[in-house]
């Protein structure tokens, strides 16, 4: 504490989520107190909850421009922002008023901030997740703190479930006076999952060894650890699937929708075609057609609101084989058993590897559509989607988007 004239000055952190609303942080007298002392009760923010690991609301689509607004320590506070799969950025106010008590009420008469830009980056071939952050003073308002004050604060890689670990090259944060705060600093946070025992989350398989982690900035008084408080959670997953890069692991931020874009002008022209044609004439210029004359949909692009699911054979073969035998009985149906004469193969959307394949489609509304094609555009989609997969890091059991470009 610190005197001015008769008026003790006293530290309280500001809450989180006071902070992200605009309204100052409570303080209340504590009990046992001798008179005109005071004991101040920050309102806590506790650490996030566990995340969601399948599902519609685990569906985020990157924002670049966001991103990159972001980056600049522009937009909004305690949203992350993604520019794909491997990289996000957060923007976070962390701070503390300075109250006096005055004839017996706590009064709120300056405000000191620190701005946070967070910009995670994950990797794709190791279980590291990086957070660099640009820390500067933002603001200070009223009566200025003691600058020899001591205030702690960090980055915390929260693990969830108990296959999941997770280790911080400074999960004790730093402590600084207001005074050495008050400069710009770099601090870079590296979290090291390698030692998760994994296991399944949602839809995926527990051979792909998943772990759910989250990056949440904290802060407290030195020595005061009961009161520390939280911001909100950038959620990310780290795995150990062996079909993935070679089975080197690594981690994503897995809220992150991807979309396949498959170019009408590549190899795979003849493809990309067919897949247009499926989303543009669902079961009526496509084949086989809807059953009763039904308004159909076939799955996989953003306009439809279903996305692919992606299944990797070996952890479902039958289905993969019930895909792959329906969609070869229609292209028999259609074209005959001769249809693979002259190097043509039986081009399927959605594809056999995923979990809307052809003997998934009900008609209500989902459906599917074949089409023969020449082998070589087959084998250079085929090619290009598991160049996606790749670099995206989609286990099987995540969901993804199609898009035909020019």
């Amino acid at each position: 504490m610190r005197k001015l004239g008769k008026i003790t000055i006293a530290l309280a952190l500001t809450s989180i989520l006071a902070a992200a609303t605009g309204t100052a942080a409570s303080a209340a007298n504590g009990t046992g107190l001798r008179s005109g002392a005071t004991a101040l009760i920050p309102r806590i923010q506790p650490p996030p909850p566990p995340p969601p690991t399948s599902g519609p609301k685990s569906r985020i689509e990157p924002n670049r421009a966001a991103f990159d607004a972001c980056e600049k320590g522009q937009g909004r506070l305690w949203t992350p922002y993604y520019a794909d799969r491997f990289h996000s950025c957060f923007l976070i106010h962390t701070g503390f008023d300075v109250v006096i008590k005055k004839n017996g009420v706590n009064v709120v008469v300056g405000n000191w901030t620190l701005q946070w830009i967070a910009s995670g980056a994950a990797d794709n071939s190791d279980q590291v997740m990086t957070f660099k952050v640009k820390s500067t003073l933002w603001k200070v308002t009223g009566v200025p703190p003691g600058p020899t004050w001591q205030w702690s604060v960090g980055l915390a890689c929260l693990s969830y479930f108990s296959n999941s670990t997770c280790s911080n090259n400074h999960a004790g944060g730093y402590t600084m006076t207001v005074a050495t705060w008050s400069v710009p600093h770099t601090l870079t946070f590296v979290f090291d999952t390698a030692k998760s025992a994994g296991g399944g989350g949602g839809d995926h398989s527990a051979a792909d060894g998943l772990n759910y982690h989250a990056m949440s900035q904290w802060q407290m008084f030195p020595g005061n650890i009961s009161s520390k408080s939280w911001s909100n959670a950038t959620y990310f997953r780290c795995d150990k699937a062996t079909y993935i890069n070679s089975g080197s692991g690594g981690c994503i931020f897995y809220q992150v929708m991807a979309t396949w874009n498959i170019s009408l002008s590549s190899k795979a022209g003849p493809v990309a075609k067919h897949i247009k044609l499926a989303q543009t004439n669902p079961g009526t210029k496509t084949y086989p057609p809807a059953p009763g004359g039904k308004k159909v949909v076939i799955p996989g692009f953003k306009s439809t609101g279903v996305p692919l699911t992606r299944l990797f054979p070996s952890y479902d073969m039958t289905l993969y084989r019930k895909n792959r035998a329906t969609a070869i009985k229609a292209c028999i149906a259609k074209w005959g058993p001769n249809y693979a004469n002259g190097g043509k193969e039986c081009d399927e959307y959605p594809m056999a590897a995923t979990f809307q394949g052809a003997s998934t489609a009900d008609g209500n509304p989902l459906w599917y559509s074949v089409q023969v094609l020449s082998g070589t555009a087959n084998g250079s989609a085929g090619s290009f989607w598991l160049a996606f997969l790749n670099k995206n890091r989609i286990l099987s059991g995540d969901p993804f988007w199609v898009a035909v470009v020019s």
